[in-house]
């Protein structure tokens, strides 16, 4: 490994994506060697550029996640948490299942939570607004533990045979059994992952309650088929207050005895996370775009049909990073949504953009 020795002009963001990058190729060494000493460490990463402030950064947020250990007194050992963890990445290291690169800030600190829950198989419920980066930190956690992610996106339409399965029929007249992403990922040990489950019906859900307890199994045509150890089940629900959301029933929620909260970051770490999104955006266009998102703060808080998320802010950042106008950019990601509503809407969101000197 070399090691720049240059002064770091890098911007928060930037920094933020080298470490990110770093920390992907040290988390995979550890999956190959469990222990690792900091020479050896460095000796893995011969070809590798970079600072050593940015491997200790990224040694010290692997040790607080959970993920690696130092000895006190081994002169320097690591040792991986992880169970298994070197079986699972030398066995499935090339799946397209396993998330890479993703750019995550855990301000709420839930990647050490969620990293409990896997390792100790819980069933586990995320509950938080639309676009506060429920998803993302489920991807980030695969990545970490470098285990496939199966998932399924739910809606009004969803029913039963999505997610467990169908009987599919051939070309040549022969019928088989297509499984869907639950009963795929109980099969192959990985992370299922149920997006936004209560906005499907009720009756939908049913199979879940059998797959979730402590059968950890699936009776399909007759034949039972039982998760893998490894497997793990979590899923995520928007609060009631959300358009097309609905109650669950007890026995389903009561499968996933750990919920995690999630919300909308401050100014602050919003504007973190959308600099790690756009290391580009620098001076005076991250004052105005700290403005638009202090705006978009304040709208969440309207009693409006519409609650603009991490989605809009980071998106807005990526329009104005790309050369587009920040009167564009708004209207784009924050204005137009509201015409599908009433045109006093729009004029509300409009005055409160003008109100902080936003043009639109």
């Amino acid at each position: 490994m070399s090691t720049l020795t240059t002064p770091d002009r890098r911007s928060e963001s930037e920094r933020i994506q080298d470490q990110t990058k770093l920390e992907r190729l040290v988390r995979e060494l550890f999956t190959i060697h469990p222990e690792l000493t900091t020479t050896e460490l460095i000796q893995q990463l011969h070809t590798t550029i970079v600072r050593a402030s940015d491997l200790y950064s990224v040694l010290n947020h692997l040790e607080l996640s959970g993920i690696i250990k130092r000895e006190p007194l081994s002169g320097g050992k690591w040792i991986s948490l992880l169970p298994s963890v070197g079986a699972i990445s030398i066995e499935k290291a090339g799946d397209p299942r396993i998330p890479h690169n993703i750019i995550y800030i855990d301000w709420m600190n839930v990647i050490p939570q969620l990293l409990e829950c896997w390792k100790l198989k819980i069933n586990t419920m995320l509950i938080g607004p639309k676009g506060s980066g429920k998803t993302e930190a489920i991807r980030r956690l695969a990545e970490l533990v470098v285990q496939p992610l199966e998932y399924e996106n739910f809606a009004l339409r969803t029913r039963e045979h999505h997610f467990i399965g169908r009987l599919d029929p051939k070309p040549d007249g022969t019928i088989v059994f297509k499984p869907g992403s639950l009963l795929k990922s109980m099969q192959d040990g990985c992370i299922w992952y149920g997006d936004e489950i209560n906005v499907a019906e009720a009756d939908s859900l049913i199979r879940l309650d059998e797959a979730c307890d402590g059968r950890r199994q699936l009776t399909i045509e007759g034949e039972t088929v039982h998760a893998q150890e490894s497997w793990w089940c979590i899923t995520s629900i928007n609060p009631l207050s959300h358009a097309g959301t609905k109650e669950l029933p007890p026995q389903l929620i009561s499968r996933f005895p750990v919920r995690i909260h999630f919300d909308y970051p401050d100014v602050d770490n919003e504007m973190e996370i959308i600099r790690a999104h756009c290391p580009k955006i620098k001076g005076s266009m991250l004052l105005e775009l700290k403005n638009i998102v202090e705006a978009v703060q304040q709208i969440r808080k309207l009693d409006v049909p519409y609650t603009p998320g991490l989605r809009e802010t980071v998106t807005i950042g990526k329009l104005m990073e790309a050369g587009i106008s920040t009167k564009e950019a708004v209207s784009w990601c924050l204005i137009n949504v509201y015409y599908q509503y009433d045109e006093t809407v729009v004029t509300q969101i409009r005055e409160l953009l003008t109100s902080r000197g936003i043009k639109t």
